[in-house]
C-alpha cells in the first residue's frame, strides 16, 4: 500500500510502529532473540499485555495463564477437601482445559460466538494457549480473552449463586463489557474540532454543508479489507454512497485510514468542497487533526495523504463519532465483502441501508 503523494525515501526501523529507531525497541528485540530458544512463552505474554481489554480482564488473563485461578483441580492439588466435579456438566473433573474448552457448556459458548470451537483436541492447557491464543490476531485474541473471562464469571455464578447463564448470555456479556469499557475509555479525551462531545447518534450537518461518514471492515483470517462511505446533506437526505474491497490488510487502524483516504478521494472526484467527514476511529481522527503528527510507517504515509487531500479541498472538518453514530457506513463496509471492486449509488440508496438512514 503506497502513498498517492510523492515523498522522499527514508530509512525505517522495522521494529517500531512509526519506523524510527529507539534504544527501547532495540533492547526489546535483543531480549526477544535471547528468549526465543526458551520457547513461545514470551510471545504469549506479549500477546496478552497488548490486548485492549478492561484491566480486570487483563488481571484475570494473567492469573489464567499462570494457572492460579481457583479451579477445583488446583484446590484439590493444594490438599483442600473439595469434590472435584465440573459444576456445568457434572461428569468430569474441573481442570482449566475442561472448564474453558472441552466441557459441553464451554463448547456451546464458543460455538455461539463468532470465534468457533477452537482446538478442542488439545492435550494440555498450555498446548491450547500456545496453539490458539498465541497465534491469533490482536482482535481475535481480545475477543478470546473476553470470552474466557465471561466463561469464568458464568462458572462463578453457577457455583456461588446457583444461577445458570445460557451460552449466548456468556457471549453477549463479553461483548457488552468490552464495548462499555471502550466507550468510557474514549469519552474523556475525545472532542470534535469545536470542542463538542463526540456524537453517539448521527446528526445533520449545518446548512450549506455535506456530511460524509466512513468506516472499514477487516476479515482477520484472510486479510480482506472493505470500506464504506455515505454522503448526506443538511436535511439528512441521501446524496451518494460507495463501497470498495481489496486484499492484504490485517491491521484495523490501517484499514480505517485507507477507508478515510478513499472517502476524501471520492469527495474530490465529486467536487464537494465544504463538508464534515466522520470516522469511529479516535486514533485516526486525532492523527489527521494533529498539526504535530509525524510517523514514517505505512500508516503515517496514508495519514499524510489524508492531510494533503484535506488541504487541497479546503473547507473540511474531521470528527470522531462513536460506532453507534456510524451505523450506515458500517453496514456499507460490511456489505463490501460481498462485492468485488467498487459499488456506487447516486440519489437512490441501496436497499440494505434504507432503514438506517
Amino acid at each position: 500500500m503506497l502513498p498517492v503523494r510523492a515523498v522522499s525515501d527514508k530509512v525505517c526501523w522495522k521494529f517500531e510502529s512509526k519506523g524510527r529507531y529507539t534504544a527501547k525497541s532495540a533492547y526489546r528485540q535483543l531480549q526477544n532473540n535471547r528468549t526465543a530458544v526458551a520457547g513461545t512463552s514470551t510471545q504469549l505474554w506479549q500477546k496478552l499485555w497488548n490486548c485492549m481489554v478492561p484491566p480486570k480482564v487483563l488481571n484475570f488473563g494473567w492469573r489464567l495463564f499462570r494457572e492460579i485461578l481457583p479451579v477445583l483441580s488446583i484446590l484439590q492439588a493444594r490438599r483442600m477437601d473439595v469434590l472435584n466435579i465440573c459444576p456445568h456438566c457434572h461428569s468430569n473433573e474441573e481442570s482449566f482445559l475442561h472448564l474453558f474448552v472441552q466441557c459441553p457448556y464451554a463448547r456451546n459458548v464458543w460455538l455461539a460466538s463468532d470465534l468457533g470451537w477452537l482446538n478442542p483436541g488439545a492435550a494440555t492447557w498450555k498446548e491450547w494457549l500456545t496453539g490458539v491464543f498465541q497465534s491469533a490476531s490482536k482482535d481475535r485474541a481480545e475477543a478470546m480473552l473476553m470470552l474466557l473471562w465471561s466463561l469464568w464469571s458464568a462458572r462463578n455464578q453457577k457455583v456461588w449463586h446457583h444461577h445458570h447463564t445460557p451460552p449466548m448470555g456468556v457471549v453477549l456479556m463479553a461483548s457488552r463489557v468490552l464495548h462499555e469499557w471502550l466507550d468510557v475509555k474514549a469519552k474523556p479525551s475525545v472532542s470534535s474540532t469545536h470542542g463538542e462531545s463526540a456524537a453517539r447518534t448521527w446528526s445533520r450537518p449545518p446548512a450549506g454543508k455535506l456530511k460524509i461518514n466512513s468506516d472499514a471492515s477487516v476479515i482477520g483470517r484472510t486479510g480482506m479489507i472493505g470500506g464504506g462511505m455515505v454522503c448526506r446533506d443538511s436535511l439528512g437526505s441521501f446524496i451518494a454512497a460507495r463501497t470498495w474491497s481489496g486484499n492484504g490488510c490485517m491491521d484495523s487502524l490501517l484499514a480505517e485510514a485507507l477507508a478515510f483516504r478513499e472517502a476524501l478521494t471520492w469527495a474530490v472526484s465529486k467536487r464537494w468542497h465544504s463538508f464534515i467527514i466522520e470516522s469511529d476511529s479516535k486514533l485516526l481522527v486525532n492523527a489527521v487533526n494533529s498539526v504535530s503528527y509525524s510517523d514514517d510507517s505505512q500508516l503515517g504515509l496514508i495519514i499524510f495523504d489524508c492531510k494533503s487531500l484535506i488541504s487541497e479541498i479546503g473547507n473540511v472538518e474531521c470528527r470522531f463519532i462513536y460506532r453507534s453514530a456510524n451505523g450506515v457506513a458500517h453496514l456499507l463496509a460490511t456489505h463490501s465483502h460481498s462485492l468485488s471492486g467498487y459499488g456506487d449509488w447516486e440519489s437512490v440508496p441501496p436497499p440494505f441501508i434504507v432503514d438506517q438512514l
